[in-house]
């Protein structure tokens, strides 16, 4: 058996004179005296002694299964199976050994938890290597002889009837309430404590410890009179009575499906079973990864949040991303030990909501029957920039400009509100959608409920409400609300303008395609199919540098840095967030920086915003700068080979494609990622991500450091 030791420091005290140690008179010796059961004593002198330490015997005590043990089915709740005799007896009406809690040579019986295993074990102890029953009678799981756990002592408590004897030996008859055949004997002879045997009582360990005291385990005490759980001294010789039975869970943790899922609120219920009220932390986790290797939000409960069958709620609201699929898991720590549930997972709703109404035009494109940011037809709804998913804007100063001059029709791309805030399928309608609205509906003013607009109805029957909701100006004023509607299409008019259709007095003859600056707010109202023209597809003069390396994301990697046209030569260095490249970078010279502070960036990640991604402004389209998720894909989905020759690494994807990062004059590989780091503390907004490796040597981590350093940028190609 494993042996337990316990280590004894000694610490050897001079004590000089306050004239110091040369004029101070000889101390006598220190001595460590070992009295032994005799009274005799053995001396040894402090300076002598190294350590002192106690052990087990080599040969612990060895308890058989006896012939005579059986498995009493008492039909309990829990299903566990009772021994019909305590360990060390041969028969039901022997007591057995008196045992210490959680020795597992059975052998202790130290007189007080001076010179007992206070400290260890620290948790539950059934069907572990410090449970007797288990050490000494134990098979292979998922079914065991072991100790009984504390719930089980009780559950044989209140579901058997208890009959009290005296002849021939004193003990109570254990019977099950719903099969008057099936019972156990327990009997009562004595106890061992501080060394001395009483015969007042008898005790009977479970494998569980008391928490609030961890010198105490629970046991059941009886006697003629008592019959109730305790917390006992470890120390203690009681006996043990096994169970039968799988290893007991201290606690078992499951979470229901959502609740409610109401745009990106969701609110979850996980239920705890076991000892819930000792755990030490409980709570629920969420995350993007199913693995839950990120964790987003960690939402703790105490456990008086925790109701009495055991279940906890869990609200989470406006934290969470629309259209997105997220994990969770509900946990508790007990003794130690971490319980978790299954993983499940949700997928949060739309922020806004739409209702598609086939009008039986010529394209089949569908309406939705009210506005966005509405939620039915008699509401104007929201007020939105164009090329604004992200709703920013308040100002004209507040407008990204993110959209590209030469992406002619944002409709079902990321800049299009309608896709990112209802759902795929969903978005802007461009001019010709609003011409064949125009050309073949018929058109009715009305007033619905106080809003006036025009009654629109379709070829086949159906119709909708197109209220007048007029528009919001630079200056947070609105403009011609009740008289005029005003609604974006997806149509891109140049750097400054996009197409809106206004809708008159005279639909038919008033309603038309016009332009303005991007930043003013109108109405917009979705349309759901295919549109009625298809979108206009700009030419993009860099297609040919994008490298398809089999990538999960499908997100292809430019085949030079931006500003070199081989791939072998380094590119052009770039402070973060600065579109164009500068000979020295500092940071009075950076454009993000002012007044002893960094400007905040619309969002954590930039690529794709035209003022703040140098690829995506001096190439257009989808090309961005990668953000962090695109370098750490890059390691982990392609095989990276050192090129001593031309000074970079090789990084081929699993469809034999790769592309070339070079080492420039620093001796190193340094990359922007669009992220910035937005984790609270003295570099929030201060820095931003960067790659960085040199010669054999990839940094799997990405680094981050001030934004206004000068470092390449290796663009990506984004194809959805």
């Amino acid at each position: 058996m494993k042996k337990y030791t316990l280590i004894v420091l000694l610490t050897i005290v001079s004590i000089l004179s306050s004239y110091g140690q040369r004029y101070a008179p000889a101390a006598p010796t220190r001595m460590v005296n070992v009295e032994m059961k005799d009274g005799t004593k053995v001396p040894y002198r402090v300076a002598d002694v190294q350590r002192i330490y106690f052990s087990y015997d080599s040969n612990p005590l060895n308890i058989a299964l006896p012939a005579g043990l059986q498995k009493v089915d008492l039909k309990l709740p829990s299903g566990i199976l009772w021994a019909n005799m305590n360990l060390g007896a041969t028969a039901e009406t022997e007591v057995g050994n008196l045992f210490g809690w959680g020795d597992p040579t059975g052998q202790i019986t130290y007189p007080d938890l001076m010179y007992y295993p206070v400290l260890s074990p620290t948790s539950n102890i059934t069907a572990t290597s410090n449970d007797l029953a288990f050490v000494m009678w134990g098979e292979s799981v998922p079914d065991t002889w072991r100790l009984p756990t504390e719930k089980e002592l009780k559950e044989l408590i209140d579901n058997c009837d208890w009959a009290y004897q005296d002849t021939p030996v004193k003990g109570y008859k254990v019977t099950s309430k719903t099969d008057a055949t099936a019972s156990i004997f327990l009997p009562i002879e004595s106890y061992r404590s501080n060394g001395t045997i009483y015969t007042d009582f008898s005790g009977y360990w479970s494998g569980s410890l008391n928490t609030a005291n961890n010198q105490t385990a629970y046991s059941l005490v009886i006697s003629s009179t008592l019959k109730e759980m305790k917390a006992s001294l470890r120390s203690m010789g009681l006996y043990i009575r096994p169970v039968y039975g799988k290893k007991p869970d201290d606690m078992v943790v499951t979470v229901e499906d959502p609740i409610n899922i109401v745009k990106n609120t969701v609110t979850l219920k996980a239920i705890y079973a076991g000892e819930t009220a000792s755990a030490t932390k409980m709570g629920l986790v969420i995350s993007k990864d199913q693995t839950l290797s990120s964790v987003l939000f960690d939402i703790p409960k105490t456990v008086a949040e925790i109701a009495s069958d055991g279940s906890a709620t869990y609200s989470i609201s406006s934290q969470l991303d629309y259209n997105t699929k997220y994990y969770y898991q509900a946990y508790a720590v007990l003794n130690g030990q971490k319980y978790t549930s299954a993983v499940k997972s949700f997928t949060t709703g739309s922020k806004y909501s739409a209702n598609a109404i086939d009008l039986g035009l010529p394209s089949g494109l569908k309406w939705s029957s009210y506005n966005l940011g509405a939620d039915n037809p008699t509401q104007v709804g929201g007020y939105f920039a164009w090329g604004d998913p992200n709703e920013v804007t308040v100002s004209q100063n507040s407008y990204p400009y993110s959209v590209p001059d030469n992406l002619m029709d944002i409709a079902s791309t990321q800049y299009d509100v309608v896709t990112k805030t209802v759902g795929t399928g969903w978005h802007l309608p461009t001019d010709k959608d609003f011409e064949e609205l125009r050309d073949n509906c018929t058109w009715s003013y009305m007033v619905n409920g106080n809003l006036p607009g025009w009654m629109v109805q379709g070829p086949n029957g159906n119709s909708i409400f197109i209220p007048y909701g007029g528009n919001v100006q630079a200056d947070g004023t609105s403009y011609q609300k009740t008289v005029a509607g005003y609604y974006w299409t997806s149509n891109n008019h140049d750097g400054i303008n996009s197409d809106y259709f206004i809708i008159g007095s005279s639909a038919k003859t008033d309603s038309h395609v016009s332009y303005g600056q991007k930043y003013l707010r109108m109405s917009i109202r979705p349309v759901y199919g295919t549109s009625s023209t298809t979108p206009v597809t700009p030419t993009d003069p860099y297609a040919s540098k994008a490298v398809d390396l089999a990538l999960p994301s499908g997100t292809k990697w430019s085949n030079t840095d931006l500003g070199s046209s081989s791939e072998t030569v380094p590119g052009s260095k770039f402070a973060w967030g600065e579109t164009s490249t500068k000979s020295t970078f500092t940071q009075a010279n950076y454009s993000w920086y002012s007044n002893n502070s960094y400007t905040a960036p619309p969002a954590d990640t930039v690529n794709g915003l035209v003022n703040w991604d140098a690829a995506t402004a001096a190439w257009g389209g989808n090309w961005q700068t990668p953000t962090e998720i695109d370098f750490n894909e890059l390691m982990e989905s392609c095989t990276w080979q050192w090129d001593a020759t031309k000074n970079g690494f090789r990084v081929t994807g699993t469809n034999g494609n790769s592309i070339f990062l070079a080492i420039d004059a620093t001796g190193t590989g340094e990359f922007w990622a669009s992220t910035v780091y937005f984790l609270d503390g003295p570099w929030k907004y201060a820095a931003a991500y960067f790659l960085y490796f040199t010669p054999n040597k990839l940094s799997t981590n990405l680094s981050y450091y001030y934004r206004y350093e000068g470092r390449r940028i290796r663009p990506v190609l984004r194809t959805n």
